[in-house]
């Protein structure tokens, strides 16, 4: 007897499984969404000066005290990263300076100096720049911004100075300028 009360148990309990997986029954539905895309900017500085080399150009052959020299770069962002696009981007040019003859540097005034038209001062000379990092504005796209320097080599120059050079080094990046 005990046979038959196990079995009807069983039989009791698989038909009660039955019953509860029907009545839990749920619809669904689906999507997909595979070809989300991250692609990243580019920061592109193009380069360019009034004497058609960019490598030198500002400078004087044969300087004698008295002499004046003034050269011009320009700088355009050709990029897809700006400063005020659409994402909220800010962008900086920074320009570090470096000199190899502080004798010849330090007689070597700067006139005038200016970003896109805005004066740069505080630099009296050549030597004044050397380790210095400007940072400057974003020179945007199109006609971008220009760097004009102009120098005047000082009329109080020594013999000393007669026969050396002094080369004025610019490193130049393009970079984004992360929120704080």
């Amino acid at each position: 007897m005990n046979y038959k009360i196990l079995a009807s148990l069983l039989l009791i309990g698989v038909a009660s499984a039955s019953v509860g997986y029907g009545t839990y029954a749920v619809f669904t539905a689906e999507e997909s969404s595979p070809d989300n895309l991250f692609s990243t900017g580019t920061l592109t500085l193009s380069t360019t000066s009034g004497t058609g080399n960019v490598d030198a150009f500002i400078g004087g052959g044969n300087f004698a005290p008295g002499d004046t020299a003034s050269g011009t770069l320009k700088f355009v962002n050709t990029g897809s990263i700006k400063t005020g696009d659409a994402e909220g981007h800010e962008v900086a040019l920074k320009i570090t300076f470096s000199n190899t003859y502080q004798a010849l540097a330090e007689k070597i005034q700067i006139t005038s100096m200016s970003y896109g038209g805005t004066p740069i001062t505080g630099y009296a000379n050549l030597w004044a720049l050397n380790g210095q990092t400007l940072t400057l504005a974003d020179p945007g796209a199109g006609d971008g911004k220009t760097l004009a320097i102009a120098v005047k080599f000082d009329s109080t120059a020594g013999n000393d100075l007669q026969g050396k050079d002094n080369k004025l080094g610019l490193s130049v990046v393009l970079t984004q300028v992360l929120p704080s």
